[in-house]
């Protein structure tokens, strides 16, 4: 029986410039990565290309790309991560890390990471004790869609129908929160539905109670 020894490189560094991190369901963008300090030049790409291999945990990437600029810098780049969606797949608050292996002939260069989100659920939406304003929570935290501090709610909803015709807004109170304030003939009772932009915030859908 024989196997092949691999050793790290440690002088050789690799480091992640895009698509870093996606949704747990997949689909995000390619992953590039950045390698110093490999002597390579251009009429060295193709024969480097031949030898380069990428593992994404045990997953070995595909439609691998290699290509090197003008001052020798090597850039890799591969499909997005697959789905990370199995029953033992560990997230911590939302977020799963798992690493992401580097090698080229018989060497490791470096073994970086990817960072995989988990979409957040509607936990449950309450009218406040006042009735004037909604609160929508979620099961972990969340991006906030990138506000930080009040917005047009129509940003996150997808609708505003029975919120109110005036001085209607929403604001996050953390990262597992957001409140709608109610405007001015709002209509909206226990039971109707609030859908949000899953795109721009990772959130899903739920009914308002009291």
């Amino acid at each position: 029986m024989s196997f092949k020894m691999l050793v790290v490189d440690e002088t050789i560094s690799v480091e992640c410039t895009f698509g870093c991190q996606g949704p747990s369901e997949g689909s995000g963008t390619n992953m590039e990565l950045i390698v110093e300090n490999l002597p390579v030049d251009a009429d060295m790409v193709e024969q480097i290309a031949g030898t380069v291999t990428v593992y994404f945990g045990p997953v070995m990437a595909t439609d691998v790309v290699v290509s090197v600029d003008a001052n020798g810098t090597l850039t890799i780049s591969f499909d997005p991560p697959p789905a990370y969606t199995c029953e033992t797949c560990l997230f911590e608050d939302g977020e799963a890390v798992v690493p992401v292996i580097v090698i080229v002939g018989d060497k490791i260069l470096s073994i970086d990471t990817y960072t995989y989100h988990e979409t957040p659920k509607v936990e449950s939406v309450r009218f406040s004790t006042t009735g004037n304003t909604i609160q929508v929570t979620f099961d972990i935290s969340t991006n906030k869609a990138g506000f930080l501090d009040e917005f047009d709610c129509l940003e996150l909803l997808t609708s505003v129908q029975g919120l109110g015709f005036e001085e209607q807004s929403c604001a996050w109170k953390g990262a597992k929160e957001f409140t709608i304030f109610l405007g001015r003939g709002a209509t909206v009772l226990p039971g109707d539905g609030i859908r949000l932009r899953g795109a721009s915030s990772r959130t899903g859908q739920g009914s308002l109670r009291r």
